[in-house]
Protein backbone atom coordinates (compact mmCIF):
# COMPACT_ATOMS: atom_id res chain seq x y z
CA UNK A 1 0.00 0.00 0.00
CA UNK A 2 1.25 3.25 -0.78
CA UNK A 3 1.02 5.96 1.71
CA UNK A 4 1.09 9.58 0.47
CA UNK A 5 1.41 12.68 2.95
CA UNK A 6 1.80 16.41 2.26
CA UNK A 7 5.13 17.72 2.07
CA UNK A 8 6.93 21.46 2.63
CA UNK A 9 10.43 22.14 1.41
CA UNK A 10 12.02 23.29 4.23
CA UNK A 11 16.35 23.40 4.06
CA UNK A 12 17.80 22.79 6.93
CA UNK A 13 20.34 26.13 7.91
CA UNK A 14 23.58 24.21 7.94
CA UNK A 15 23.15 23.13 4.46
CA UNK A 16 22.58 26.52 2.87
CA UNK A 17 25.67 27.41 4.87
CA UNK A 18 27.75 25.17 4.34
CA UNK A 19 26.76 25.45 0.22
CA UNK A 20 27.83 29.07 0.96
CA UNK A 21 31.28 28.36 2.00
CA UNK A 22 32.11 26.06 -1.07
CA UNK A 23 31.44 28.76 -2.78
CA UNK A 24 32.95 31.10 -1.27
CA UNK A 25 36.49 28.59 -1.50
CA UNK A 26 36.20 28.09 -5.40
CA UNK A 27 39.26 27.37 -6.65
CA UNK A 28 39.07 28.47 -10.61
CA UNK A 29 41.03 26.54 -13.33
CA UNK A 30 42.56 28.30 -15.99
CA UNK A 31 41.31 28.57 -19.62
CA UNK A 32 42.77 28.85 -23.02
CA UNK A 33 42.36 32.64 -24.21
CA UNK A 34 39.39 33.62 -26.52
CA UNK A 35 37.65 30.13 -26.26
CA UNK A 36 34.44 31.02 -24.90
CA UNK A 37 31.95 28.25 -24.61
CA UNK A 38 34.13 25.92 -27.39
CA UNK A 39 35.90 24.10 -24.72
CA UNK A 40 33.37 23.89 -21.68
CA UNK A 41 31.76 26.69 -20.02
CA UNK A 42 32.98 29.98 -20.36
CA UNK A 43 34.59 31.02 -17.33
CA UNK A 44 34.05 34.85 -17.04
CA UNK A 45 30.18 33.62 -17.49
CA UNK A 46 30.66 30.80 -14.34
CA UNK A 47 32.75 33.28 -12.17
CA UNK A 48 29.83 36.15 -12.99
CA UNK A 49 27.31 33.34 -12.34
CA UNK A 50 28.98 32.43 -8.65
CA UNK A 51 29.29 35.81 -7.73
CA UNK A 52 25.43 36.68 -8.26
CA UNK A 53 24.83 33.55 -6.44
CA UNK A 54 27.03 34.05 -3.64
CA UNK A 55 25.43 38.11 -3.47
CA UNK A 56 22.30 38.04 -4.70
CA UNK A 57 20.79 34.95 -4.78
CA UNK A 58 18.33 33.81 -1.97
CA UNK A 59 17.24 30.64 -1.77
CA UNK A 60 14.79 31.27 1.11
CA UNK A 61 12.71 33.20 -1.24
CA UNK A 62 12.72 30.33 -4.04
CA UNK A 63 11.35 27.94 -1.40
CA UNK A 64 8.71 30.58 -0.60
CA UNK A 65 7.22 30.43 -4.14
CA UNK A 66 8.07 26.54 -4.40
CA UNK A 67 5.87 26.13 -1.73
CA UNK A 68 3.07 27.62 -3.21
CA UNK A 69 2.52 24.30 -5.09
CA UNK A 70 1.11 21.16 -3.57
CA UNK A 71 3.50 19.43 -2.29
CA UNK A 72 3.39 15.51 -1.42
CA UNK A 73 5.45 12.95 -0.31
CA UNK A 74 4.58 9.30 -1.20
CA UNK A 75 6.51 6.01 -0.16
CA UNK A 76 6.51 3.11 -2.76
CA UNK A 77 8.48 0.24 -1.56
CA UNK A 78 10.19 2.40 1.01
CA UNK A 79 11.47 4.59 -1.52
CA UNK A 80 9.99 8.43 -0.86
CA UNK A 81 8.98 9.80 -3.66
CA UNK A 82 8.41 13.65 -3.76
CA UNK A 83 6.02 14.82 -6.54
CA UNK A 84 3.38 17.57 -7.02
CA UNK A 85 -0.21 17.39 -7.93
CA UNK A 86 -2.18 20.26 -9.32
CA UNK A 87 -5.58 20.24 -10.52
CA UNK A 88 -6.09 21.35 -13.97
CA UNK A 89 -8.46 24.45 -15.05
CA UNK A 90 -11.13 25.15 -16.93
CA UNK A 91 -14.16 22.64 -17.50
CA UNK A 92 -12.96 19.35 -18.37
CA UNK A 93 -9.00 19.33 -17.89
CA UNK A 94 -7.32 16.32 -19.19
CA UNK A 95 -4.86 14.95 -16.34
CA UNK A 96 -1.23 14.94 -17.13
CA UNK A 97 1.79 12.86 -15.49
CA UNK A 98 4.85 15.04 -15.99
CA UNK A 99 7.98 13.60 -14.96
CA UNK A 100 11.34 14.68 -15.19
CA UNK A 101 15.21 12.91 -14.27
CA UNK A 102 16.09 20.06 -14.56
CA UNK A 103 16.20 33.39 -16.20
CA UNK A 104 19.58 33.19 -14.64
CA UNK A 105 17.42 32.06 -10.92
CA UNK A 106 15.73 29.26 -12.10
CA UNK A 107 19.60 27.69 -13.41
CA UNK A 108 20.49 28.28 -9.51
CA UNK A 109 17.67 26.81 -8.38
CA UNK A 110 17.59 23.76 -10.07
CA UNK A 111 21.18 22.91 -8.90
CA UNK A 112 20.06 23.85 -5.79
CA UNK A 113 17.48 21.34 -5.14
CA UNK A 114 19.69 18.82 -6.52
CA UNK A 115 22.40 20.05 -3.90
CA UNK A 116 20.31 20.13 -0.86
CA UNK A 117 18.94 16.45 -1.44
CA UNK A 118 21.99 15.37 -2.43
CA UNK A 119 20.17 13.80 -5.74
CA UNK A 120 23.13 14.57 -8.69
CA UNK A 121 23.34 10.82 -8.29
CA UNK A 122 20.06 9.42 -8.53
CA UNK A 123 19.46 12.10 -11.07
CA UNK A 124 21.96 10.56 -13.35
CA UNK A 125 21.85 7.21 -12.80
CA UNK A 126 19.28 6.89 -16.17
CA UNK A 127 22.59 7.66 -18.00
CA UNK A 128 24.78 5.12 -16.43
CA UNK A 129 21.84 2.57 -16.79
CA UNK A 130 21.51 3.05 -19.89
CA UNK A 131 25.11 2.25 -20.83
CA UNK A 132 25.23 -0.77 -18.39
CA UNK A 133 22.11 -2.09 -19.19
CA UNK A 134 20.79 -0.91 -22.39
CA UNK A 135 17.02 -1.36 -22.97
CA UNK A 136 15.78 -2.28 -26.38
CA UNK A 137 12.53 -3.71 -28.08
CA UNK A 138 12.48 -7.10 -29.42
CA UNK A 139 12.75 -7.88 -33.38
CA UNK A 140 10.18 -5.77 -35.09
CA UNK A 141 8.10 -4.68 -31.84
CA UNK A 142 6.88 -1.28 -31.30
CA UNK A 143 5.33 0.76 -28.92
CA UNK A 144 2.07 2.21 -30.34
CA UNK A 145 0.85 4.65 -27.44
CA UNK A 146 0.74 7.90 -29.82
CA UNK A 147 3.45 9.90 -29.38
CA UNK A 148 4.72 13.36 -29.59
CA UNK A 149 8.20 14.25 -30.73
CA UNK A 150 10.13 17.33 -29.99
CA UNK A 151 13.18 17.78 -31.99
CA UNK A 152 15.99 20.36 -30.54
CA UNK A 153 19.06 21.28 -32.51
CA UNK A 154 21.01 21.13 -29.60
CA UNK A 155 19.54 17.79 -27.81
CA UNK A 156 23.17 15.37 -26.69
CA UNK A 157 21.68 13.06 -28.56
CA UNK A 158 19.52 14.72 -31.67
CA UNK A 159 16.27 12.54 -32.93
CA UNK A 160 15.72 11.26 -36.36
CA UNK A 161 12.25 11.11 -37.21
CA UNK A 162 12.40 7.91 -38.99
CA UNK A 163 14.46 6.14 -36.22
CA UNK A 164 12.14 7.65 -33.71
CA UNK A 165 8.73 6.38 -36.01
CA UNK A 166 10.53 2.34 -36.42
CA UNK A 167 9.88 2.20 -32.67
CA UNK A 168 7.26 4.06 -31.61
CA UNK A 169 3.64 5.90 -32.94
CA UNK A 170 4.86 8.99 -33.62
CA UNK A 171 1.33 10.53 -34.23
CA UNK A 172 2.59 14.60 -33.47
CA UNK A 173 5.94 15.84 -34.19
CA UNK A 174 7.93 18.77 -34.48
CA UNK A 175 11.26 20.09 -35.27
CA UNK A 176 12.83 23.27 -33.65
CA UNK A 177 15.26 25.49 -35.35
CA UNK A 178 16.74 26.73 -31.16
CA UNK A 179 16.80 25.05 -28.05
CA UNK A 180 18.47 21.44 -26.70
CA UNK A 181 18.68 19.21 -23.76
CA UNK A 182 16.70 21.96 -21.06
CA UNK A 183 14.08 23.16 -23.68
CA UNK A 184 11.33 23.23 -20.99
CA UNK A 185 13.51 26.20 -19.80
CA UNK A 186 14.74 27.72 -22.61
CA UNK A 187 11.64 27.56 -24.79
CA UNK A 188 8.83 27.11 -22.45
CA UNK A 189 6.17 28.84 -24.15
CA UNK A 190 6.88 26.78 -27.16
CA UNK A 191 6.67 23.29 -25.46
CA UNK A 192 4.15 24.64 -23.92
CA UNK A 193 1.90 25.23 -26.95
CA UNK A 194 3.31 22.24 -28.32
CA UNK A 195 1.84 19.93 -25.43
CA UNK A 196 -1.54 21.21 -25.98
CA UNK A 197 -1.35 20.78 -29.59
CA UNK A 198 -0.29 17.47 -29.02
CA UNK A 199 -2.82 16.13 -26.71
CA UNK A 200 -5.73 18.48 -27.50
CA UNK A 201 -7.03 15.98 -30.33
CA UNK A 202 -6.32 12.81 -27.94
CA UNK A 203 -8.91 13.62 -24.92
CA UNK A 204 -11.58 10.71 -24.55
CA UNK A 205 -9.60 8.63 -26.76
CA UNK A 206 -9.83 4.40 -25.40
CA UNK A 207 -6.25 3.94 -24.35
CA UNK A 208 -6.39 6.60 -21.87
CA UNK A 209 -8.80 4.13 -20.34
CA UNK A 210 -7.60 0.91 -21.05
Amino acid sequence: MVTVSPYKIDVPQEVIDDLWERLHRTRWPDEVAGTGWRRGCDLSYMKELVKYWIDEYDWRNQETALNQHNHYQGNVDGLNIHFLHEKGKGPNPMPLFMMHGYPRDMIITNVMLYWVTNSFWSAIRLYSESYCHPWELMPGARIEVPTAVAAYPHELAPIVRKRAERYYNVVHFNKYSEGGHFAIHERAEEMSADLREFFRPLRGKEFFLS
